[in-house]
């Protein structure tokens, strides 16, 4: 009975949890902005790192745009040279396809211009439009370790999105992500005219066996555009990821995380 009695006695007097809590609380203020400060350092670096990406999908893209208004240029010269000429070309020809093929070039020259412009209002610096600097930088691009960058990208983001909550882009910001995609869109309706155009000519190169040079031309633009395409396709989702991780920065910020 006196053993119980102890106990009893021994466990009344232990503290409880939530003094335990209390007692472990930490009330140093330099202790507390020492934790402050590497938490909005940490945050300031993830900042960092989300504009750093924006930047590099930008300075992509502006290679891409570039090497890919200049191929769909020589296209055209190519296509205009063999086939040019009908001043009333017949619907579906090759003549009418390859005006189509010219109108499309003018678009992507102006879209390519507009991602400029946008890219500037966002306070974003891009590379000049230098042939002899950037067509070299596009038959550089990684885009197997791009294609892993987006992966990771959206997985960072999905978890972002479950920590802060869904964002919106800024106005800036948005604008210069449908200015990509875009540039994207138009770039893919003038691989599509070319690919009809490759399937007329080779229909005509049974007649028409000159045409066997025109067509391994033509094969080589739709292959390139192909993959132009395909490569501005990944960035331009890499720059729109890296745009919403700002504004999720951003709100982790605000928010004290």
């Amino acid at each position: 009975m006196k053993l119980v009695l102890a106990l009893l006695i021994a466990f009344s007097t232990l503290p409880a949890a939530e003094e335990l809590d209390q007692r472990t609380e930490i009330t140093d203020p330099d202790m507390i902005k020492a934790m402050r400060d590497a938490k909005d350092s940490n945050l300031s670096n993830a900042m960092a790192r989300s504009i750093d990406d924006t930047t590099e999908s930008a300075n992509h893209l502006a290679a891409l745009m570039l090497a890919s208004e200049a191929g769909l240029r020589a296209a055209v010269v190519d296509l205009q040279r063999l086939f040019g000429g009908s001043k009333s070309p017949q619907a579906g020809s090759v003549e009418e396809l390859t005006d189509d093929l010219h109108l499309a070039s003018q678009m992507i020259a102006q879209k390519a211009k507009s991602f400029r412009k946008r890219a500037k209002t966002a306070s974003l610096k891009l590379p000049k439009a230098d042939p002899k600097v950037l067509i070299p930088k596009r038959a550089g691009y990684p885009g197997k370790d791009r294609r892993k960058d987006l992966r990771k990208a959206q997985s960072m983001l999905k978890k972002a999105v479950a920590k802060t909550g869904p964002v919106k882009l800024e106005k800036t910001h948005e604008a210069l992500s449908r200015s990509a995609q875009s540039f994207q869109g138009e770039l893919r309706s003038a691989s599509d005219i070319l690919v009809r155009i490759q399937k007329r000519i080779r229909k005509q190169q049974n007649s028409r066996p000159e045409l066997s040079v025109a067509t391994k031309r033509i094969d080589a633009y739709v292959k390139r555009t192909t993959q132009d395409t395909a490569d501005l396709t990944i960035e331009s989702k890499l720059l729109e990821t890296s745009l919403l991780m700002i504004r999720h920065d951003e709100a982790a910020f605000d928010q004290g995380f």
